[in-house]
């Protein structure tokens, strides 16, 4: 029998902004670059050494990369990144420790 999978999906956006229209526009377009380019780094050998060491998992790099996926909406701003675990609780964790290490946050 095959064990329960469990996925959470954590968030967030690369913000744009700006004071006139053309830096507004200048930032969004920034903001959905960023994004994209973002989703390619969830899964690199650096980020997932640092969430198992955050979160004591006991899995190589290799094996939480292929269980952590990122999507960005076309046009879109916004990250959202996906894990799967053996409890809710711990694809929740990894998810969120994906966002926050993505954030600069760990």
């Amino acid at each position: 029998m095959q064990p329960k999978v469990y996925t959470a999906t954590a968030g967030y956006v690369t913000a744009g902004g700006g004071s006139s229209i053309g830096e507004s526009y200048s930032s969004q377009t920034l903001a959905q670059q960023k994004a994209k380019a973002y989703v390619t780094l969830v899964t690199n050998r650096h980020l997932t050494e640092a969430v198992i060491k955050d979160l004591g998992l006991d899995a190589t790099p290799q094996a939480l990369a292929a269980r952590i996926t990122a999507t960005v909406p076309e046009e879109g701003v916004s990250i959202s990144v996906t894990a799967s675990g053996l409890s809710p609780r711990e694809a929740k964790s990894t998810a969120d420790s994906v966002v926050n290490r993505r954030r600069g946050g760990g």
